[in-house]
């Protein structure tokens, strides 16, 4: 029975509500600027993504005078412009969870598709930095998830196994990026969009599960396997 002695977390989807947001904003620019409604089932696509295969699903959508790369620049453009108030997006609970499990002696770490200074901005207005003993952004690695280049240099940083390690995700890509380095796999369920999260190999209802999850299921033998 393996005992977990760092815990991994990813950041958009698990410790801060980005993804609603960026899918709210999607559709707002789609009727702003374009005229366009897109069902939010289909603006959701975005949720998690590492890649423009993923807009592609939204091209039936766009203008027919302009194709998918080019909406995702001018959405980008859109974004980068705008102020995002992040402290307003921490999911609740998240600092107690991180200071309850650092006093019980685990090991934090960051593993995010994320750039360095979006991270840095995320960490000072919430008040995460402290709680975070290494940060890996999307600065620090050559491939995107799922390939699980951003995890190995996780490890690599926290010197530590895969299998002392549990990794919290949310997105498809995330966790199969986490698999493909070894790593067990805890999801923050979530259901207001579709995401498959069937390879995770725990569902998390909401972050303050994940003490009792570390206490039973990778100290205890339980109904857990």
């Amino acid at each position: 029975m393996k005992n977990i002695e760092a815990v991994i977390f990813d950041l958009d989807g698990v410790l801060i509500d980005t993804e609603t947001f960026y899918i709210k904003r999607l559709r707002e620019f789609a009727k702003q600027e374009f005229g366009l409604d897109i069902p939010q089932e289909e603006a959701a696509v975005i949720a998690g993504a590492s890649g423009p295969v993923d807009w592609m699903m939204l091209e039936p959508y766009l203008s027919s005078s302009m194709d998918y790369e080019e909406y995702k620049r001018r959405y980008r453009v859109d974004l980068e412009q705008m102020t995002i108030h992040y402290r307003e997006l921490l999911f609740p609970c998240v600092p107690e969870v991180l200071e309850t499990l650092k006093d019980k002696g685990y090991r934090l770490a960051l593993a995010t598709s994320s750039l360095e200074d979006k991270v840095e901005r995320v960490m000072e207005e919430c008040g995460l930095a402290p709680y975070f003993q290494q940060r890996v952004t999307r600065n620090d690695v050559h491939r995107p998830k799922p390939d699980p280049e951003i995890y190995l240099v996780c490890l690599d940083k926290l010197r530590l196994p895969a299998e002392k390690c549990l990794v919290v995700e949310d997105s498809p890509v995330g966790i199969e990026a986490a698999h493909r380095a070894g790593i067990t796999v805890a999801a923050r369920h979530e259901t207001r969009y579709p995401l498959d999260q069937s390879g995770a190999d725990y569902l998390l209802e909401s972050l303050t599960d994940l003490e009792g999850l570390l206490e039973f299921a990778f100290t205890t033998a339980s109904i857990w396997s």
